[in-house]
C-alpha cells in the first residue's frame, strides 16, 4: 500500500509539473492551460492508469479469459479494504458451504479440498491480509464443521493447510505488488513522455533541464526564437549558448536551490553582436523522492515588442521636443473645451503659467464673443460632424492674461485615444507682427501708386515752374526799381516753394534725384533757426543741443532744411497752448544688434538730428501710421499729409532713416539719422564756400531741350552768365550738331526727350565721340534712366533750379574732367 502511494505520489508530482504557471510570460496562455487542465485530469486518474499497465502487461502473456480476470481483480484493488476483507471471507464461507454439499459421499476425507482456491482468491482480492483472514476462518470452520482435530493426523492436515495458505496468501501478494510495480512505471513512462511532448510540442517557448542543466525536452518555439537548429536533448544549457551571462548562470543556481525567480524584460547579447530582449521566468522541478531535479525555463522573445516601445519612447521624445521648441501655441482640449495640456509658446503668448491653464476652459483664451462662437462649433461638429474650423483653420482673435485682444491663426485637429476618447489638438499663431507686415506693404503700395502718380505730372510741373522761374529772375536782374524787384522776389519764392511741394511729391515716390552734399549739420540749423523763430510763433520757446564735434553727413541740404521745417510746423501745432522745442545734434554708432531694433536701420555711423516737443503726443495707432503718405491728424485744408513720409522718404534714399516716439501728455521726439560723410574736409570747405555764382568766359554751351519755353529760358539764362550758347531740340538733333561744330565745350541736355534717345544716351555718345566736350543733365522727373546715371561720372540739375546753382555747376563741369564712365560724386553746390 505504501508503494501504492508513492507510485501515486510520484505520478502526481509528474503531472504537477505541467500545472506551473507561466504567468503573463507566454502569449499561448490559453493553450497552455488548456493543457495543464488535462494533465490534472490525467492525475487524478493514474490508478486507472496503473491499472490498464497491469492489464497491458498481462494482457500480452495470457488469453482473453486470464485479462478478463485480470480486470476484475484490478477492479477489486480499486475498493476499500474492509471490502475487500468482507469479500475474502464470503469466499471462504462459500467454499465450506460447497465442501459441505460434499460431505457424504467424501467423508472428513479432504477437508480442506474446495478451501485452497478460496484462499487464492481471497489473497488475491485482499492482498496479504485477505488471504491470512480467509486461511484462519477457514481453519476454523473446517474444525467445527468439516473435520474435527481428533488426532495427530488431523492436526498435521491443519497445519498443512495453514502452511499452504499462509504460502498463497505471501505468492498472491508477491504477484500483486509486482503488477503494482509494473502499472507504476508504466505510468511514469507514460507521464514522462507525455511531459516531454508537452513541453515539445507547446506554443511558448519552454525548456526542460536537469540539475546538471542538461536539455531534458525544449519545445519547437524555444529551437526557433534562440536560432537552435541541431538537437539538444542531453547537452548542456552553457554549451548551446555559451554566451550566457553569469547573472543568468546565478539565476539558474538559484532555481536549482528552490527559488522560483522572472523578469518582465531582460537583455540578452548573441554572439553576432545582436540583442535580443527576453521575457522569462525560472522554476525547479522535484523528483519523486522530493530532490529537485532541474528547472523548467519558461521565456518569451519580446525583441520586437521592445523595439516598437523603444520607437514610441522615442517618437514621443521626438514630439515633445517638437511641441516644446515650437514657436506657435499648441493646446490639447477635451470634446468639453477643458484644456489637457499646453507648449512652452503658449505660455508666452498669452501670458499664462502652465497651472493656470491645464484643467481651464479653453475660452480663457478668447474675448467673450470668440468664446460663444468657439461652443457653437464644437456643439455643431459633435453632434451633426460638419466641420467649420477643423482641418480647415481660419483667423480668430485671442485673448491674452492682461486683457490684450490680438490676431491669431488658429488650425484644428482631431484624434482619439486608444479608449476612443476625442481631443482636439489646436495651433495657434500670432499674426500681429504679419499683420503689421502686411499693413507696411499696403503703405508701400499706396507709396508706389502716389509715386506713379507724382511721378506722371513732374515733368510738366517742373518745366513750367524752371520757365517762370528762370523768366522771373531774368526780369529780377534788368529792373532797378525796388518795389519791382520785390514783387519779383515774392514770385520767385512762390516758385521755390512750389518746386518745394514737387520735390516732396518726388521724395516721396522716389522719382527726383537727390543731390547729396558733404555738409556740417550745426552750421544749416543755426542758419534755420532764425526761420523757426519767425515761423512757430512766440508762445513756442526754442532750445538747441548740438555736439560739438559732430561729424559731417552726406545729404541733400535742401531737404534737410525742408525736414527741420516741417518737423518743427508739427511740433508747433501740437502745443497750441504753447510749450518747448529742443533740437538737438550727436554721434550715434549701430553695430547690428542696434540696427535691428529700427525696420530700416544698418551698422554704421549716423549724424542723429532730433526734434523733442513738450506737445499733445500721439496714440500708438497713430504713431504707426505717421509716415503714411496722405495720412493726416488735422482738419481738411490744415495739412497735406506728406510731411513726415516726404522726410522718411528722404532718409532712406539719403542712406538713414528716420525713428518716432511719442507719450500722450508728454510729447514727440522725432530724429533723423543720416550716415557720416568720408571726409570731414570736402564738407568743412563746402560750408564755407557761399561766395557768389561763378560767371562763363565765352565756352560754347550747346542746350538739348524739346520744351520750347524752358529751352528759351535757359538759353537767356547762360548767355547772362557769359557763355556763348546754340540749341537743339533732340539728341539726334545734338549729334548734328556736334559732328558739325567743334567749337563745342559743354552740353546741357534735358533727360528725358523725343526721337528715340535720352539724355543719358546722348550722353554716352558725346564720352566716347568727344571725349573733350564737358556734359550737364538736367531733369525734373528721371523715368528712363534706369541706373545708368551711376555709370557717368556727371553733374546732375534738378528741375526747377535757381540763377546759382547753373552757375556752379556749368563752372565745375567745365573745370572738372570729361565725362567718362565711373560712380557719380555728390555735386557740391
Amino acid at each position: 500500500m505504501t508503494r501504492v502511494k508513492d507510485a501515486e505520489r510520484r505520478g502526481c508530482q509528474l503531472g504537477a509539473m505541467q500545472n506551473l504557471s507561466v504567468g503573463p510570460i507566454l502569449r499561448a496562455r490559453e493553450a497552455f492551460l488548456r493543457a495543464r487542465e488535462a494533465f490534472d485530469n490525467r492525475c487524478s486518474g493514474v490508478r486507472w492508469e496503473r491499472a490498464a499497465a497491469v492489464d497491458r502487461a498481462a494482457k500480452g502473456s495470457t488469453g482473453p479469459f486470464a485479462g478478463r480476470a485480470l480486470d476484475v481483480i484490478a477492479a477489486f484493488q480499486t475498493w476499500p479494504m474492509a471490502w475487500r476483507l468482507g469479500i475474502a471471507i464470503a469466499v471462504v464461507v462459500t467454499a465450506v458451504a460447497i465442501r459441505l454439499t460434499l460431505l457424504a459421499p467424501l467423508g472428513t476425507r479432504l477437508a480442506y479440498v474446495t478451501l485452497y482456491p478460496a484462499i487464492t482468491v481471497a489473497a488475491l482480492v485482499g492482498g496479504f491480509y485477505g488471504g491470512f483472514l480467509a486461511t484462519i476462518c477457514a481453519a476454523v470452520l473446517a474444525h467445527l464443521l468439516l473435520a474435527p482435530l481428533e488426532d495427530a493426523a488431523d492436526w498435521l492436515g491443519l497445519a498443512t493447510f495453514l502452511v499452504s495458505g499462509f504460502l498463497i496468501s505471501g505468492m498472491a501478494e508477491v504477484l500483486r505488488l509486482a503488477g503494482s510495480r509494473l502499472a507504476e512505471s508504466e505510468a511514469i513512462k507514460q507521464h514522462e513522455l507525455k511531459l516531454r511532448l508537452f513541453v515539445e510540442q507547446a506554443p511558448a517557448a519552454i525548456a526542460m533541464m536537469d540539475n546538471e542543466m542538461r536539455y531534458i525536452a525544449a519545445s519547437a518555439r524555444w529551437k526557433s526564437d534562440y536560432r537552435v537548429e541541431e538537437d539538444i536533448i542531453g547537452r548542456s544549457h552553457y554549451d548551446v549558448f555559451p554566451e550566457t551571462p553569469e547573472r543568468w548562470k546565478s539565476f539558474h543556481a538559484r532555481a536549482l536551490a528552490g527559488e522560483v525567480l522572472q523578469a518582465q524584460e531582460d537583455a540578452f547579447e548573441r554572439r553576432d553582436g545582436s540583442v535580443q530582449w527576453l521575457r522569462w521566468e525560472v522554476r525547479p522541478w522535484s523528483r519523486a523522492s522530493g530532490d529537485i531535479g532541474g528547472i523548467i525555463i519558461f521565456s518569451e522573445d519580446i525583441t520586437e515588442r521592445k523595439r516598437a516601445q523603444l520607437a514610441l519612447s522615442e517618437s514621443q521624445v521626438r514630439y515633445r521636443a517638437i511641441v516644446d521648441t515650437a514657436l506657435d501655441s499648441i493646446v490639447v482640449i477635451d470634446e468639453n473645451g477643458v484644456i489637457r495640456s499646453v507648449n512652452p509658446a503658449t505660455q508666452s503668448m498669452f501670458g499664462y503659467a502652465q497651472e493656470e491653464l491645464v484643467g481651464q476652459n479653453v475660452k480663457i483664451l478668447m474675448p467673450p464673443e470668440e468664446a460663444e462662437a468657439h461652443d457653437s462649433h464644437i456643439e455643431s461638429f459633435v453632434r451633426t460632424g460638419i466641420r467649420k474650423i477643423i482641418g480647415i483653420g481660419r483667423e480668430v482673435a485671442g485673448c491674452r492674461k492682461d486683457g490684450s485682444i490680438f490676431p491669431v491663426d488658429l488650425a484644428v485637429a482631431e484624434w482619439r485615444d486608444t479608449q476612443g476618447h476625442r481631443f482636439f489638438t489646436g495651433t495657434m499663431r500670432d499674426m500681429a507682427d504679419r499683420k503689421r507686415v502686411e499693413e507696411a506693404l499696403a503703405t508701400a503700395r499706396r507709396l508706389d501708386a502716389v509715386g506713379q502718380l507724382a511721378g506722371g505730372m513732374a515733368h510738366d510741373f517742373n518745366n513750367l515752374l524752371a520757365v517762370i522761374g528762370g523768366n522771373l529772375e531774368l526780369i529780377e536782374q534788368r529792373v532797378n526799381d525796388d518795389d519791382v524787384r520785390q514783387l519779383v522776389r515774392r514770385a520767385l519764392e512762390a516758385t521755390e516753394a512750389g518746386a518745394s511741394f514737387n520735390r516732396k511729391l518726388l521724395s516721396l515716390a522716389r522719382r527726383r534725384k537727390l543731390e547729396p552734399q558733404y555738409i556740417i549739420l550745426n552750421a544749416r540749423i543755426t542758419e534755420t533757426m532764425k526761420l523757426l523763430e519767425r515761423t512757430l510763433g512766440e508762445n513756442i520757446e526754442i532750445a538747441t543741443e548740438l555736439a560739438a564735434d559732430l561729424w559731417s553727413a552726406l545729404a541733400d541740404p535742401g531737404e534737410i532744411d525742408s525736414a527741420l521745417l516741417n518737423i518743427a510746423v508739427n511740433a508747433r501745432d501740437a502745443m497750441p497752448g504753447g510749450g518747448t522745442l529742443r533740437v538737438e545734434t550727436a554721434n550715434v554708432s549701430f553695430d547690428d544688434k542696434r540696427a535691428s531694433k529700427f525696420p530700416d536701420a544698418r551698422a554704421g555711423e549716423y549724424v542723429r538730428l532730433s526734434v523733442i516737443d513738450t506737445g499733445t503726443g500721439m496714440p500708438q495707432d497713430i504713431l504707426r501710421r505717421a509716415i503714411e503718405p496722405f495720412f493726416t491728424t488735422k482738419e481738411p485744408g490744415k495739412g497735406t499729409g506728406l510731411g513726415l513720409s516726404s522726410i522718411h522718404s528722404f532718409a532712406k534714399q539719403s542712406g538713414g532713416f528716420i525713428a518716432l516716439a511719442s507719450e500722450q501728455g508728454k510729447g514727440t521726439t522725432v530724429s533723423l539719422f543720416l550716415p557720416r560723410a568720408v571726409s570731414e574736409a570736402i564738407a568743412r570747405r563746402a560750408a564755407t564756400n557761399r561766395d557768389q555764382a561763378p560767371r562763363g568766359d565765352g565756352e560754347v554751351v550747346l542746350v538739348v531741350e524739346d520744351d520750347d519755353q524752358v529751352r528759351e529760358v535757359t538759353l537767356k539764362r547762360l548767355e547772362a552768365l557769359g557763355y556763348v550758347v546754340t540749341e537743339a531740340r533732340t539728341a539726334p538733333e545734338a549729334i548734328e550738331r556736334l559732328e558739325a561744330d567743334a567749337s563745342i565745350d559743354l552740353v546741357l541736355s534735358d533727360v528725358v526727350m523725343p526721337g528715340g534717345m535720352t539724355g543719358y544716351d546722348l550722353a554716352e555718345w558725346v564720352s566716347s565721340a568727344k571725349p573733350r566736350v564737358k556734359v550737364v543733365l538736367a531733369s525734373g522727373y528721371d523715368r528712363s534712366g534706369g541706373g545708368r546715371e551711376s555709370n557717368l561720372k556727371i553733374p546732375m540739375l534738378g528741375k526747377p533750379y535757381t540763377r546759382e546753382q547753373l552757375a556752379r555747376t556749368m563752372r565745375e563741369a567745365l573745370d572738372g574732367p570729361p565725362a567718362q564712365m565711373g560712380h557719380t560724386s555728390p555735386v557740391n553746390t
